[in-house]
């Protein structure tokens, strides 16, 4: 039972998101438990998303728009400016085009209250293409069969849970923003920050309990590993979260144990991009195989291996080969144990 009733702050990065938006804030106003806030800040929309978001203020204030006035872009910035004008106890992420059950946040908000020892709690979220009835339980992925190793698997890139699924004690993040110069894996690099400067912090996992919270798929974000840019970005990011990580665990002993992880996530990004996009990053991935040699994360064989195949890959004849490019990638993921 819930005796204090608690502010819990929804933050929602928005841009170009008229399609949806409206959906996400009925949503939100149709919820049981009524102390909340919302923070919708906008990107620099383009389209009719703050008009629509207006409509929203004027009819319920607890609905509030910030408009993010400062570079750069991004998802990060706008949950960065969202925390930072935050009120609530409680503190939810949510993306333009998510939705919440009616009973979200009191659920959540009962078990936090119950457990009062809690960093964040963790609750399932179903993801859909069409119709809500098809939806599937893949978002959060901490059940049985899959490693509680939490940290390792967030820095290969195999999240077990997205950024809707928690609801977080608004003091746990209020230092702990998202890093800006991350175009993508954003909510990776932030949920592995927590785990990694609060090495005690208790969550909750209640996966017993219903899906509060959708996440809308659609054909055009399968389109979307078509578009060079999108995968540049991609790649881009990756590049920057796996330097970033391994000078971590490189200055810090204790996490020196994380570095076959952040090798698994090197090849992996070798072996799944440039096997069949070129793309204008060539000089800075080789700069990091390179340096990951250098800095011991590679052992020589895997080294050799890695720089023999980026240039089967790319090279404009040998690509035309799928057999050789396939006997490399065997190579790789059999002899550097990828899946460590």
């Amino acid at each position: 039972m819930i005796i204090s009733n608690p502010l819990v702050s929804i933050v929602i990065p928005l841009f170009n998101g008229e399609k949806y938006i409206r959906f996400t804030l009925e949503s939100i106003l149709k919820q049981s438990y009524t102390f909340w806030e919302c923070l919708i800040v906008d990107d620099g929309s383009t389209d009719h998303s703050v008009s629509i978001a207006e409509e929203y203020v004027r009819k319920d204030g607890r609905f509030k728009i910030i408009i993010r006035n400062r570079l750069p872009k991004g998802g990060g910035s706008c949950r960065n400016l969202g925390v930072s004008n935050a009120k609530g106890k409680y503190l939810i992420f949510l993306d333009a085009d998510d939705f919440l059950e009616p009973f979200c946040l009191k659920q959540r908000v009962r078990e936090m209250e119950s457990n009062p020892d809690l960093g964040f709690g963790l609750f399932k979220m179903l993801s859909y293409y069409g119709s809500k009835e098809n939806a599937i339980d893949d978002c959060l992925r901490v059940f049985p069969g899959y490693s509680a190793n939490y940290i390792s698997r967030f820095i290969k890139a195999d999240s077990p849970w997205v950024i809707s699924c928690p609801i977080w004690r608004t003091d746990v993040i209020n230092d702990k923003p998202f890093d800006i110069n991350l175009a993508r894996l954003q909510d990776t690099d932030f949920h592995l920050n927590i785990l990694l400067n609060y090495p005690d912090i208790l969550f909750g996992i209640f996966d017993s309990l219903p899906a509060d919270v959708y996440y809308r798929k659609e054909q055009e974000s399968r389109n979307r590993y078509k578009d060079h840019k999108f995968l540049d970005r991609i790649i881009e990011s990756r590049i920057y979260f796996i330097k970033k990580y391994i000078n971590l665990c490189l200055a810090t002993e204790s996490k020196a144990q994380f570095l076959p992880y952040l090798k698994a996530n090197l090849i992996d990004l070798v072996a799944r991009h440039t096997l069949a996009h070129n793309t204008s990053h060539d000089e800075k991935l080789q700069q990091l195989i390179s340096s990951s040699y250098q800095d011991g994360v590679l052992n020589g064989t895997e080294y050799y291996l890695l720089k023999i195949s980026y240039f089967t890959w790319k090279n404009t004849f040998t690509s035309k080969l799928p057999l050789l490019k396939g006997v490399f990638r065997t190579l790789l993921y059999k002899r550097v144990k990828l899946n460590a």
